[in-house]
């Protein structure tokens, strides 16, 4: 079995499905041909004790994230990963204006501006590109969103394995050259060992030499004295 990186990404686009079945074209390089809706789904790990799920999806998929975490908690054992759906619309759908979110957004832009004496309006630009402040007039129902989102699910844990499974391949490469430079300084540690363990001893002995110098034999005298 491959070793595994806890550190990897993946993504895969597809679209929404024609109530009939038939597949809606998503044009090269992303988006949506004739108002079709077509999403990115992004899969982010990154290393962890356990299986940490984090989910960052449009507003109204409660359902689409219980069935993601349901999948994913089936196929991966651990980590921290990052799940994210983007949906990709074309100037062709036609929008609804969220006039709660964007009167709050202008309200509170002018009450700062107010406060802080500042001669500025808000970008209207800006405003339209919150989360939430347009809506599809013509999304499909949310069953259609979920099982094309889950059809590509496996597709995405499988370039993900992919990309973990490269970077497992280069953390082996690096373990075993690692091994290989511990062996070598493990032999040169070895060579020093057994030179500092004579020297070591040499100077042990002329230092019991000098500090216990053996006592001197007295002869004895066979002249008569006393």
């Amino acid at each position: 079995m491959p070793i595994r990186s806890m550190t990897g990404f993946a993504q895969v686009r597809g679209e929404m499905q024609r109530p009939d079945g038939g597949k809606l074209p998503v044009p090269a390089g992303g988006g949506q041909s004739n108002g079709r809706l077509a999403f990115a789904l992004s899969l982010k790990s990154v290393n962890h004790r356990f299986l940490d799920l984090h989910f960052r999806l449009p507003a109204g998929t409660d359902s689409l994230e219980m069935q993601l975490r349901r999948r994913l908690k089936e196929k991966m054992g651990r980590g921290h990963v990052e799940v994210s759906l983007s949906l990709e619309r074309t100037t062709s759908d036609t929008f609804l204006l969220n006039r709660e979110i964007v009167g709050g957004y202008i309200a509170a832009f002018r009450a700062a501006a107010a406060e802080f004496s500042l001669a500025a309006e808000p970008d209207l630009n800006a405003v339209l590109r919150l989360p939430g402040a347009l809506d599809a007039a013509n999304d499909s129902p949310d069953g259609d969103l979920e099982a094309a989102v889950m059809a590509k699910v496996d597709e995405a844990l499988d370039r993900l394995n992919q990309m973990r499974e490269e970077e497992g391949r280069g953390i082996v490469r690096e373990l075993r050259e690692r091994m290989v430079h511990l062996a070598e300084a493990g032999k040169i540690v070895q060579q020093h060992r057994r030179a500092v363990l004579q020297n070591y001893s040499e100077r042990l002995f002329w230092i019991c030499i000098f500090a216990f110098p053996p006592e001197p034999t007295r002869s004895r005298c066979n002249c008569g004295g006393g």
